[in-house]
C-alpha cells in the first residue's frame, strides 16, 4: 500500500500506511480516522473520530476517568494545574482520601 509523498510500505491487516509508518486509524491520536489528523492532549481517538476523553466509547471499567487516563481502584484524580487554571491531570493514590499534594481541583 502507498503512503503519502510516494513512500511505501507493507502494513498488517488493520493498519494504514502514513507517510514510512504503518499506524492505527482507529485508535491513533496522531493519526485518527486518515493520515495527519491529530486530536488535541485533551482527545482519545476511538474509531477513527476524536473525542473528549471519557466520552461515550471510552469508559474506566474498574476506575475513574482523570483526562486521558483511568485511574485505578484507590486512586483519585488529581489537577496539579497551573495558577493560569491550565489542568495538569494525574491518577494519585489517596493519602487520608485526599491527593498526597495540594491541589487545585481533586475528584474521587
Amino acid at each position: 500500500m502507498g503512503g503519502e509523498g510516494g513512500t511505501m510500505c507493507t502494513c498488517e491487516t488493520g493498519l494504514s500506511c502514513c507517510g514510512s509508518e504503518c499506524v492505527d486509524l482507529s485508535g491513533d491520536p496522531r493519526n485518527c480516522g486518515s493520515c495527519d489528523t491529530t486530536c488535541t492532549e485533551t482527545q482519545v481517538c476511538i474509531q477513527g473520530e476524536c473525542a473528549d476523553a471519557c466520552a461515550p466509547g471510552f469508559g474506566c471499567e474498574e476506575g475513574l476517568c482523570c483526562g486521558v487516563r483511568c485511574c485505578d481502584a484507590g486512586e483519585i484524580c488529581c489537577d496539579y494545574g497551573d495558577s493560569a487554571g491550565a489542568p495538569d491531570l494525574h491518577c494519585q493514590a489517596t493519602v487520608n482520601g485526599t491527593c498526597p499534594l495540594a491541589c487545585s481541583g481533586c475528584e474521587n
